[in-house]
């Protein structure tokens, strides 16, 4: 049977929409500067005087994103486009391509096959030469906003490197069975050319530097061919070379930051990031590498292989909460459906092991909560904690059925704020038009006491292990700060109508249609007046996956996903 694993996930009212591919918006005033070879060229080479144009400017290349090729060497964004989104910035055009440049977001000179040094590959944009580009982009800010502000424009900005991979492939085809010496004398020359254009940068007023490190050169396709007929693996002269550098460039980063006034560094592992991802690729698949689930209640043919989603809009942990909606003890029952049809399929011990590998996600209580607000916003704190503990009582029943049936790692995002979610925003226009934390202290004190309750089943259930997102904070912090995350608007929904656009009316208004709907989802923490865009649930879905302690914890699930068999 396949290593996969059971998703029994209940949604609560924070659901999935899906939405338009991102389109950038503008700074806050921090440029990205990018310098490179072919991993940074966004197509420079193409806009180069003679033939270096290569393959990237055919079909396929750019056909998962772009739709047609860009010149970029893959099949789609690059490194810094994805640095540049996570900044809030447009996606890097070439700094050679014809036309206007503004340069108040920064500039790419990344040039496929170029080196540090001006002997490889030339032809191409060597980091000499990209240097030589900067300084004109330099003059360029100077003679448009002056020289004050040009010099804390350049202060705050980020300047990304990928190079040297092209000095050491050509050296290592130049002269495969070099000695130690004379490896260790060529990797000086490679790394007192990249520190000197650093230290003109910083002249410059350059003070964030971020650099990607060279790869395991031995291990790229190219290279493997050509080791085919021994034992097929990587070619570690190659990437010894690459091991070296790393090694020098981190030893010169550090004096560096010791002699230069406010320089400050980043180093990317990317050789042991690549190198874990050639031995294993299957561990880092998109997340669990399953396909995405299709609704439980579906008419046709279900194999339950990769699990099963029971998750209904309105549910609650109580029978009472939204009745018709499937509750959580009916999502209950459906799995026990599931178990059997898993055990005349596969046998009881197969079966029994699946569940035990599976993982459940849970997602509920935000409706039981939403519903008693309404229903008694003035109620005392007793009555708020005797409600609670009824919930958490149910919640509890049923995370011991599935134990029993054979289930060990389960994950839960927690309640979120619900008192700042568009509809409740709304409520409160005509006063501080805040959040309202009457409705939210409901979720935090849920928050509180599913904590206390799984630490104490982890002591009592054999195999019992849980992981829990801190959905309330990840939200909250969107909410009160989207720009921080790549966002522009945390509060009004995209799509509805009113105060917030709090209306649920989105996709339900006339021919004439009256609702309003933003341009770009992709900039709002929420898409109509309590659900969530695609791009704040990509960001949720990721700390779930494999957040820090602080966001998700005791463990993340992807820990629970390649561990704990």
């Amino acid at each position: 049977m396949k290593h996969l694993s059971l998703l029994f996930t209940i949604l609560v009212i924070f659901s999935s929409t899906l939405v338009s591919p991102t389109s950038c918006t503008k700074s806050n005033g921090v440029g990205l500067f990018v310098f490179g070879d072919s991993l940074f060229d966004p197509g420079n080479n193409n806009y180069l005087n003679g033939s270096i144009k290569g393959p990237s400017n055919n079909w396929p290349y750019g056909e998962s994103y772009f739709k047609n090729p860009t010149g970029r060497l893959s099949d789609g964004r690059l490194v810094p486009d994805f640095i540049a989104e996570f900044m809030n910035l447009p996606i890097c055009t070439p700094y050679l391509k014809p036309g206007a440049h503004q340069f108040t977001d920064g500039a790419n000179f990344a040039s496929a096959g170029a080196g540090v040094l001006t002997q490889t590959h030339p032809g191409t944009i060597n980091l000499w030469l990209q240097l030589s580009y900067f300084k004109k982009v330099e003059k360029t800010l100077r003679q448009k906003v002056g020289a004050t502000e040009t010099k804390k424009f350049l202060g705050r900005a980020i300047y990304l490197f990928s190079i040297g991979g092209n000095d050491y492939f050509q050296f290592y085809s130049d002269y495969p069975n070099s000695t130690q010496f004379h490896k260790r004398q060529f990797i000086a020359t490679v790394i007192g050319n990249f520190t000197a254009v650093l230290k003109e940068i910083h002249g410059m007023g350059g003070r964030k530097f971020g650099f990607q490190n060279a790869g395991p050169l031995g291990c790229v396709p190219s290279m493997l061919a050509k080791n085919v007929n021994s034992s097929g693996g990587c070619i570690d002269e190659a990437s010894s070379l690459a091991r070296l550098h790393n090694r020098e460039l981190s030893v010169v980063l550090k004096k560096l930051k010791t002699k230069l006034p406010g320089f400050r560094y980043s180093i990317f592992d990317y050789y042991n990031s690549i190198l874990e991802r050639v031995n294993n690729p299957s561990k880092h698949a998109e997340f669990m590498n399953l396909p995405i689930c299709t609704p439980y209640l579906k008419p046709g043919a279900h194999q339950f292989t990769d699990g099963a989603n029971f998750a209904t809009a309105g549910a609650g942990a109580l029978v009472q909460t939204h009745p018709g909606t499937i509750n959580l003890w009916l999502q209950l029952s459906y799995f026990k459906k599931v178990e059997k049809t898993l055990r005349q399929k596969i046998g009881a011990t197969e079966t029994k092991k699946f569940l035990g590998r599976a993982i459940y996600l849970f997602s509920i209580g935000g409706n039981d909560y939403f519903q008693f607000y309404s229903d008694y916003p003035n109620s005392t704190q007793f009555h708020k904690r005797q409600f609670i503990a009824t919930v958490i009582g149910n919640f509890t029943a049923v995370l011991k059925e599935i134990h029993g049936m054979g289930g060990r790692k389960f994950g839960f995002q927690n309640a979120g704020p619900l008192g700042c979610v568009p509809s409740m925003l709304a409520k409160n226009v005509n006063s501080s038009g805040g959040c309202i934390d009457e409705a939210s202290s409901l979720a935090r004190l849920h928050n509180r006491e599913l904590s206390v309750v799984l630490g104490k089943l982890k002591t009592k259930l054999p195999g019992f292990r849980y992981s829990i997102f801190d959905y309330y904070n990840s939200i909250l912090e969107r909410v009160n700060n989207p720009s921080k995350h790549g966002l522009k608007e945390g509060k009004s929904a995209c799509c509805g109508s009113g105060a917030y656009r709090a209306r649920f009316n989105c996709g339900r208004g006339t021919p004439s249609k009256d609702y309003q709907l933003c341009s770009n989802p992709n900039e709002y923490v929420w898409f109509d007046a309590a659900h969530t865009t695609q791009s704040a649930n990509l960001q949720l879905a990721t700390l779930l996956w494999n957040g820090s302690p602080e966001v998700t914890a005791p463990y993340n699930l992807k820990q629970f996903y390649q561990h704990f068999e």
